[in-house]
């Protein structure tokens, strides 16, 4: 009883003294006015971070710890009847920010595992020289792809180092891989994407 008391004599002593009322109210908008730019930036940061590309493959990243245990996986070749894409590639690449919208597209259609591996001149020699055996295998050997979208051959890890490269796996066996989007317009590129995930040849 002594505390309701208590709180009812503060409540109507703050009733009768409008002035800290107004001091309250002054206080609240100045902070709010302060405050504003600060949120308004946080807001924009992260509209901008989410624009990023690397926002939408961090996602699916594949963290440097689990990387040996995937491609040691791919190498055993078990009978594995799952379809999976490997995409290597640099951070803030535009290559990359053009895969991103047909990718993007792509799995709102259909269901893909996509697995990311971010590919730093730091760390990605070593990676490299470590799953020699891994990576000769990944060529592109698909000739239609290559004389008709222009792809970049893969030669050694500086290749990895400049351009994004997507692999296909089925059955944890590389069937090809591509460097770029074919297509003059975003419709040719998400079809042509499609045709790469369902392993199909892909016409003009």
């Amino acid at each position: 009883m002594k505390i309701k008391n208590f709180f009812s004599r503060i409540i109507h002593w703050f009733g009768n003294n409008v002035w800290i009322q107004l001091v309250l109210l002054v206080g609240g908008i100045f902070t709010f006015i302060f405050a504003l730019p600060k949120i308004v930036n946080k807001i924009k940061n992260s509209r901008d971070y989410r624009k990023d590309p690397d926002y939408f493959y961090t996602k699916y990243q594949v963290t440097t710890e689990k990387i040996d245990s995937l491609i040691d996986e791919l190498q055993q070749k078990k009978n594995n009847q799952d379809k999976k894409i490997i995409m290597f590639t640099p951070k803030k690449n535009s290559v990359a920010s053009d895969f991103k919208n047909s990718l993007a597209n792509l799995m709102k259609e259909q269901k893909i595992d996509l697995k990311v591996v971010f590919v730093e001149q730091e760390t990605f020699p070593t990676l490299y020289q470590k799953h020699f055996d891994f990576f000769k295998e990944i060529t592109l050997k698909d000739d239609y792809f290559n004389n008709v979208c222009d792809m970049k051959e893969i030669k050694n890890y500086d290749d990895f180092l400049q351009n994004p490269i997507l692999i296909l796996f089925e059955k944890n066996e590389a069937q090809r891989a591509i460097t770029n989007l074919c297509g003059n317009n975003d419709y040719h590129k998400n079809v042509f994407l499609e045709k790469f995930w369902n392993n199909q040849k892909y016409y003009f």
